[in-house]
């Protein structure tokens, strides 16, 4: 019987690196978006200003801080705090998947003991 719960483990892992890759895709889509909107962001300014001052501020945006970062809307925020939930939720929902995948698979090699 160890040989069925290698592989049963081995699905797992696979599906574990699977969605980390795809995490981490998405991440880096996400990444990618917020960049261009920066860098069109960035662009826009700079090409209508008429002073200098204007465009070297429109360059310092880049450095990522948090004084020069821009406030979120509302649907932004609102979206970000669903999103955190559901993440949270999801890693719940995955540690309470693991335990009850012990559990049974526990029961079931009692039972095929008896």
């Amino acid at each position: 019987m160890p040989g069925i719960g290698g592989v049963v483990m081995g699905r797992r892992n696979s599906k574990r690196k699977e969605e980390k890759q795809q995490q981490q895709q998405l991440q880096q889509q996400a990444q990618q978006q917020q960049q261009q909107k920066q860098q069109a962001a960035s662009q826009a300014p700079s090409s209508s200003s008429t002073s200098p001052n204007k465009g070297d501020a429109a360059v310092s945006n880049n450095n990522n801080s948090d004084s020069n970062r821009r406030k979120a809307t509302p649907e932004e925020a609102a979206l970000t705090a669903k999103n955190y939930r559901l993440a949270k939720e999801l890693s719940e929902l995955r540690v309470r998947h693991r335990e009850e995948c012990k559990t049974v698979t526990k029961l079931t090699m009692e039972n095929v003991r008896y």
